[in-house]
């Protein structure tokens, strides 16, 4: 356990980006966000190696940065390391990534708004314009939870921009990690009448609310990012029937095609291009994300895709100090 800081850190620098691939989202969501960046003090940024962190659901950026009571936050945690040069220089950002749903999958989506050309085609460009950092071959992603999955579908999606992802616990292998989670979401929306909007309303009127509630309004997410539906208004349905909890085949299909496991050939082929892939997983893992790592992990393996998946003890939220494997694991890699 760590102490509260307060020595003084690198300087986090920050500034705002007007995304124009976030703006037109069914959730009327703003499309200026802020973005945090932490770099080594007193070196030149030019040439360093790009790291875009991906916040897990229920977080972003800014939360990422902030004061914490216990534990240290991500760039204090990269302050130590690069002190005690186990860290490599590198220029990692954090972007707010935060809205009505709680968050993101890091994808393009209608609902939500197309979060993988607002990275590769907004932010990069205006970090390497302001820092002189990145470049081709140079550029990698990493996350926990959302931001993990987010940072290898990422990856496998747009490999023209992408090098690299870490990714701890990232959600995998959706029949295990979700199903259990929808008819839980039905009891909960059951008392709105079924109505995604009066549900959304009283919720985030709440000062406290409870756990299922917070279950369901994920469940929404994922079903913004995996199945969005045109012509709804806010773009939500979700993938089972309301009265019956019976699965909807094409409605589920949708969901699945996003999972790890589903990736097609060309983002298969994406990946084996990569110069580094890391993913790990606790094997107390609350969501029984450890089962689809496993499975991924000898998927890569068939496809001779060369990667690194480790497992340790812990849960789902035990990843803080994995950033200490991952990042430098990371940055050594892309040297490659």
């Amino acid at each position: 356990m760590h102490r509260p800081s307060t020595s003084k850190n690198n300087p986090i620098d920050h500034f705002y980006i007007e995304f124009e691939n976030l703006k037109s989202n069914k959730l009327q969501e703003l499309s200026r966000r802020k973005v945090e960046v932490w770099r080594p003090e007193g070196i030149s940024t030019d040439g360093l190696p790009l790291l875009i962190c991906l916040a897990s659901y229920l977080n972003s950026g800014p939360s990422l940065t902030a004061w914490r009571l216990f534990g240290e936050t991500i760039p204090e945690r990269l302050d130590r390391l690069y002190q005690e040069e186990k860290l490599p220089p590198a220029l990692i950002v954090f972007v707010d990534s935060f809205n009505r749903l709680g968050g993101t999958q890091f994808v393009n989506s209608p609902v939500i708004g197309n979060w993988v050309d607002a990275l590769a085609d907004e932010l990069v460009p205006e970090l390497e314009r302001k820092y002189n950092a990145g470049g081709k071959g140079n550029r990698a992603l990493f996350g926990h939870s959302s931001g993990g999955y987010g940072a290898l579908y990422n990856l496998a999606t747009r490999p023209d921009v992408w090098s690299g992802a870490a990714s701890h616990a990232g959600d995998c292998g959706f029949d295990f990690v979700y199903r259990a989670e929808l008819p839980k979401t039905l009891r909960v929306l059951s008392q709105y009448d079924y109505n995604f909007e009066n549900f959304l309303e009283a919720f985030w009127q709440q000062e406290k609310p409870k756990g299922e509630q917070v279950s369901a309004l994920m469940v929404l997410a994922l079903s913004a990012s995996y199945d969005p539906c045109e012509k709804h208004k806010l773009g939500l349905r979700l993938p089972i029937d309301p009265i019956t909890a019976e699965f909807i085949k094409e409605r589920w299909e949708n969901w699945l095609a996003h999972d790890l496991l589903s990736f097609d050939k060309s983002k298969m082929q994406a990946l084996k291009s990569a110069k580094t892939i890391y993913f790990d997983c606790g094997r107390e893992d609350e969501y029984n994300i450890l089962y689809g790592s496993r499975r991924f992990s000898r998927l890569l393996k068939e496809q001779a895709i060369s990667h690194r998946f480790e497992e340790f003890d812990g849960g789902h939220g035990t990843i803080g100090p994995r950033y200490e494997i991952s990042l430098p694991y990371l940055l050594e890699t892309l040297k490659k």
